[in-house]
């Protein structure tokens, strides 16, 4: 709200929703919903309002993402720009970070940049950055498949540019009101180019790794308040 910020109330606690805008609802059995939220007179259930109207229980339901209907109110962005001096030995640090994000019905994007400089008086300064797009699919049946495509940078490894292009599928195996488990697959190409500060030569080499992970995360409200998320992911050489 305007005036009290963001408020936390327990979801099972809920007793109507209702809301004239767009919304994509999701229940544990990952089946979506998109239309507006309307209530009935009998608490703890609400209705998606669409061409075919749903009724849900509150507590069967585990996501509600807002959907507007335009292109600019589907996006949420935000910078973060630091910079540091420290007089005594001349020494400056800069770094920007950012992030725009899209959120679709069927589709989500995600444009990341990170930045880092740090001079010093007397020495070189020294530079490492990321640039990041991803894009992300949501099919039935709790299933998403994305693309990733990024270009990396580091002058304290003597990374002169790193590309990667890759993609993957994943399936949520479990999701409830209180955990979501994530498995994934796929496979990442990578062109690295490294230069040597011994000699006038640059080594460089094309690699093809798969990927396998799986994400769980678990939460609660109440009393013992509960945020724990984990994140396991394995990356076989297929090319080496």
């Amino acid at each position: 709200t305007d005036d009290a910020g963001r408020l936390s109330i327990e979801w099972e606690k809920v007793a109507r929703v209702r809301s004239p805008n767009l919304y994509e609802v999701e229940v544990a059995s990952g089946v979506r919903h998109f239309g507006s939220l309307g209530s009935t007179d009998t608490d703890a259930v609400m209705v998606v309002r669409s061409a075919r109207p749903e009724t849900l229980r509150i507590t069967d339901v585990v996501a509600i993402a807002p959907l507007s209907a335009g292109f600019v109110q589907r996006l949420t962005a935000y910078l973060d720009v630091g910079f540091t001096l420290a007089k005594a030995n001349q020494a400056t640090t800069f770094n920007v970070d950012g992030q725009v994000d899209y959120r679709g019905p069927a589709i989500g994007a995600a444009f990341n940049y990170s930045s880092y400089a740090q001079g010093q008086e007397g020495t070189p300064t020294t530079t490492r950055g990321t640039i990041r797009q991803s894009l992300s699919w949501f099919l039935p049946e709790r299933w998403t498949a994305g693309g990733l495509v990024q270009a990396e940078w580091n002058d304290e490894l003597n990374l002169d540019h790193r590309f990667t292009l890759g993609g993957a599928g994943g399936r949520v195996l479990a999701q409830s009101n209180r955990m979501e488990l994530v498995a994934y697959a796929g496979l990442v190409g990578t062109r690295e180019q490294y230069s040597s500060p011994s000699a006038a030569a640059s080594t460089s080499a094309t690699n093809l790794e798969g990927l396998l992970g799986a994400n769980w995360s678990a939460f609660h409200f109440d009393s013992p308040k509960l945020d724990f998320s984990t994140t396991l992911s394995l990356y076989p050489s297929i090319s080496d």
